[in-house]
């Protein structure tokens, strides 16, 4: 019996094995998000956006979203080839569709402990203006998800609005695509 006392004070001194990929806090969440999109550079809804990586950052609504675009664009090839389809190009995540950041800072994170607000900079240009995004949270089974991007851009072809919204919206027009299901899943 002791020995299985001492097992289980000696197990609980270690970290979880299995919670290796938990992002513990909002500001963490947001920060590895951050990361993957510099890495990764994303440009459109494409077959893959929604990685492995992503489904460990991102809610399994916004998942199901960047899905349907995707899906999207492969009928708007089909019924028209000739037109450009509407999520082939552009980072959806970031105020600027267009443009790279040089960085970005994390500005103020709101935690109440099951959801978050986390606001970012990003810097385009030197001295030169700077956009921000609102990042909201909700705390899953194991970690922080992102649930939804608010995108601040202030440029005349800056993204305004919430990616979550905008990307309901476009998806009228494409009801094959899915979009419908998504909010179930939020």
């Amino acid at each position: 019996m002791n020995k299985l006392l001492a097992l289980f004070v000696l197990a609980g001194l270690f970290p979880c094995v299995s919670c290796a990929g938990d992002i513990g806090s909002p500001g963490a969440a947001v920060e590895k998000f951050l990361s993957w999109e510099a890495k990764v550079q994303p440009s459109g809804a494409y077959k893959g956006l929604t990685s492995t990586e992503l489904k460990d950052m991102l809610s399994r609504e916004l998942l199901c979203l960047l899905d349907a675009a995707q899906k999207a664009n492969e009928l708007s090839v089909r019924a028209a080839p000739e037109d450009k389809p509407p999520y082939i190009e552009g980072n959806l995540f970031l105020p600027s569709a267009w443009d790279r950041p040089k960085g970005s800072q994390i500005l103020a994170v709101n935690d109440d402990g099951r959801t978050a607000k986390v606001d970012v900079r990003f810097k385009y240009v030197p001295d030169g203006d700077d956009d921000t995004n609102r990042f909201y949270l909700k705390q899953a089974s194991n970690g922080w998800r992102i649930i939804e991007i608010v995108r601040r851009g202030s440029c005349d072809f800056c993204q305004s609005g919430g990616l979550r919204a905008s990307l309901y919206k476009g998806l009228r027009a494409f009801p094959r695509a899915g979009a419908k299901q998504c909010r179930a899943k939020f």
